[in-house]
């Protein structure tokens, strides 16, 4: 009985501690402008709404629907999946593209073929590898948009004509090279035919092709606001010498005509970077 002032004393000074520690913490965050919670950066425009021609590449098939249980497994509800060949003939050549889009979730982990494929039944014949993706940049304005603020570099800006309405509009590029993350495939029962999975990232307008750097990019404490979008390129080759450098050279087209349409609907980063700044409410 004469413990019972002594745990009391003890209980009461562990709970003064503890709350000390939350606040101090708190006073630490605030002082620092840094965000823990952040703020979602909503699409412009459904991802639907990418045109279903781009450049050589048409849209084959009908837009492809995931069940709720494969919504729910890939954690959004923002996605495309849609095939594309090149002048809608898949004999000349096809890819299909997958893109997802997420927004405001600091524990959202990105879906990525060496996960999901294995999952599918796929055999995984090489790890992951980098390779550099030449889009063509020649109607690219370089340095010649607003500065990232976590870079301190200038956005590249593009002219994008809307396939229907004909009307041109300067579109803000991100930032990085378009490398992309590599791996070969193959089915148990069918190992003549050579699977290639590939993905990067638009992270809080910057590119990467590291599943692990986007949490580093959009999720920056200094951020208020975070946005990620994986664009995946799936292709399929038998009997195709090279494939890997057919692979390349298809993702490199069809990257290089997808890019302006998709960051045309991905959220204006550098009117949330101008938002945040200034400590105003959401652009949206």
């Amino acid at each position: 009985m004469r413990a019972e002032p002594a745990i009391r004393w003890a209980y009461l000074a562990a709970c003064i501690a503890l709350l000390s520690g939350a606040l101090g913490f708190r006073a630490a965050v605030l002082s620092l402008n840094a965000y823990l919670h952040k703020r979602p950066a909503p699409l412009r425009e459904p991802l639907t709404t990418i045109p279903s021609t781009l450049g050589a590449w048409k849209m084959v098939g009908q837009e492809e629907q995931l069940t709720d249980a494969m919504v729910e497994a890939l954690g959004t509800k923002s996605y495309l999946n849609r095939t594309y060949a090149i002048d809608g003939q898949m004999d000349k050549g096809w890819l299909h593209l997958h893109v997802a889009f997420y927004t405001g979730l600091i524990d959202s982990v990105p879906h990525i073929p060496e996960r999901c494929f294995t999952a599918g039944g796929l055999i995984q014949k090489s790890a992951p590898a980098r390779l550099p993706i030449e889009v063509d940049r020649s109607e690219w304005q370089e340095e010649a948009g607003p500065v990232n603020r976590s870079t301190g570099k200038r956005y590249p800006m593009a002219a994008l004509t809307d396939p229907v309405t004909r009307r041109r509009q300067d579109v803000v590029m991100p930032l990085g090279d378009t490398t992309i993350s590599v791996i070969e495939f193959q089915r148990d029962n069918d190992p003549e035919l050579e699977i290639m999975g590939g993905y990067l990232f638009v992270a809080n307008g910057q590119l990467t092709p590291s599943a692990y750097a986007v949490r580093d990019v959009s999720f920056s404490l200094t951020e208020k606001y975070a946005y990620f979008c994986k664009v995946q390129f799936t292709g399929y080759y038998r009997g195709v010498p090279a494939a890997m450098d057919k692979y390349q050279s298809q993702v490199a087209d069809l990257l290089g005509e997808l890019l302006p349409h998709l960051m045309r609907r991905l959220p204006d980063w550098p009117e949330y970077e101008a938002k945040s700044a200034a400590g105003d409410a959401d652009p949206t």
